[in-house]
């Protein structure tokens, strides 16, 4: 996470108040604000390194602000909208000695969101969309995460297709999954060199049982050295009578392979039962420096069914699965990449393995509401695991209840969880074992715009110490 010093802090304050400040002659016209603001509290003990205990206790402040300018609804011909979403951080423990191997800086802060938009109706279903500041990209081009920028987006809408254009400098990542990883060499400090990220895309709109999108991508340094570069898209059709089919696709434009694709078909009535069945197909890729691409990835293949019944009072979740990982032949190198010696591994065929091991899943999940609005329930959830990894079994019970009033809002809920799992793999005998752990938490809804939150948990395990952990959050949010 960037310190107050740090090149990205400094962008991502300039960057905010230069929206306030582009935000204020609009201010006076908004007609809707929402303001959210969290607390959380968190304090846990944990023993790393050290012969002794580590207690560390966090607070996280975080900010919500949206602001939207309705003047563009009916006749109208713009509509304005902002939105800021921060975090301040504060460690007040352990010692500056423990935290030599733990986070070397007490006071953080991040920036996730703050997005200016404007919207331009230019004649009929024509319209115009300018988003600046900090973003967040969800789509299929996003493997394992988020791509996020500090930049400009401009959408041009169509009566039946949306033209997107993206284009900004790329956050750095160190701490979460926030933004791409050009700026995460393996086990090595943060470069000082800025990053890019530019994009295009088109989606269907307008049409609602369709909904698709294509998009291109590029990740690329000052010295236009690319990271990562992907094509691909995703479909959902429907529903129709009670029927959606979903399907997605990326390929990696660097590397010339098929990174992901998937297809899922759904059938039933949500509110009652619902089958869906899947196939998934993903090969792992990392930066074009990345140091994982010298060794073999392993993709694999997914075939789950899924299946939700809701009769009464109860609730029945239930899914299997099967993944194949291909081990691959001896060429462990990615495609160009030059390795001095490296010696690979053998061929898995000819070393007596299995080429294309399989992990077998399956659970099921049962909850009984003993009233109509189902604050008060009880559950029980299993899974077993075996095949490729070894036998991974689990199982939990569960339970809330409503214990205070609060007139006309939600009462003071009451929640419990008690588990175990087990591990045992022949291939990794130090870490089999069974952990268990146990869950108390409240939630009290004290107003329309309040709600408290109190959670404690403990974890025990053969080869680990016992574990505690509390956790308290304040939440406040109203329209103004």
């Amino acid at each position: 996470m960037p310190d107050s010093h740090s090149p990205s802090t400094g962008r991502s304050v300039y960057q905010l108040g230069a929206l306030v400040l582009m935000m204020a002659p609009a201010a006076a016209r908004a007609t809707a604000w929402n303001v959210r603001a969290d607390t959380r509290i968190t304090a846990d003990r944990w023993r790393g390194t050290l012969s002794e205990p580590v207690d560390r206790v966090d607070v996280r402040p975080r900010l919500f602000l949206g602001g939207w300018d309705f003047e563009g609804d009916g006749d109208k011909t713009h509509r304005f909208s902002l939105v800021a979403d921060l975090e301040l951080a504060t460690d007040f423990g352990p010692t500056d000695t423990a935290r030599r191997v733990t986070q070397p800086r007490r006071a953080m802060f991040e920036l996730y969101q703050a997005e200016l938009r404007w919207r331009e109706r230019l004649s009929g279903q024509v319209t115009t969309d300018l988003k600046l500041g900090r973003q967040l990209l969800i789509d299929a081009l996003t493997p394992g995460g988020w791509d996020a920028l500090d930049g400009a987006t401009l959408r041009l809408g169509l009566p039946y297709i949306v033209l997107e254009g993206t284009g900004g400098l790329a956050v750095r990542r160190e701490w979460n999954a926030l933004g791409p990883d050009v700026f995460a060499p393996d086990g090595a400090a943060l470069p000082e060199r800025p990053g890019y990220i530019v994009g295009a895309a088109a989606e269907v709109a307008n049409i609602e049982t369709v909904h698709a999108r294509v998009g291109w991508r590029r990740q690329f340094e000052a010295s236009d050295r690319v990271q990562r570069e992907d094509v691909g898209g995703a479909i959902t059709l429907g529903p129709w009578a009670n029927a959606s089919l979903e399907s997605g696709a990326r390929f990696d434009l660097l590397y010339h392979w098929l990174g992901e694709v998937y297809a899922q078909a759904g059938f039933g009535d949500a509110e009652l039962w619902r089958l869906t069945a899947g196939w998934r197909y993903e090969r792992p890729t990392f930066g074009a420096d990345s140091i994982w691409n010298a060794f073999s990835v392993m993709p694999w293949q997914d075939l789950t069914l899924r299946g939700h019944f809701s009769p009464g009072l109860w609730r029945l979740n239930a899914d299997a699965g099967a993944r194949r990982f291909d081990a691959g032949p001896a060429d462990a190198q990615a495609p160009g990449a030059e390795l001095v010696g490296v010696v690979l591994p053998e061929d898995p065929a000819t070393a007596g393995l299995n080429p294309h091991p399989i992990a077998w899943d399956g659970g099921a999940r049962v909850t009984r509401w003993l009233d109509e609005s189902g604050d008060l329930h009880v559950g029980a959830e299993a899974r077993l695991g075996f095949g490729y990894g070894g036998r991974r079994h689990y199982g939990d019970v569960f339970g809330q209840v409503p214990v205070l009033g609060a007139g006309h809002f939600a009462p003071m809920f009451l929640t419990a969880r008690l588990g175990a799992v087990e591990f045992e793999d022949a291939q990794r005998k130090s870490f089999s074992g069974i952990s268990g752990w146990g869950v108390l938490g409240s939630r009290w809804q004290v107003s329309e715009s309040a709600r408290f939150e109190l959670v404690a948990e403990g974890h025990s395990s053969r080869f680990t110490p016992f574990r505690s952990r509390v956790f308290a959050q304040a939440t406040l949010e109203d329209w103004l």
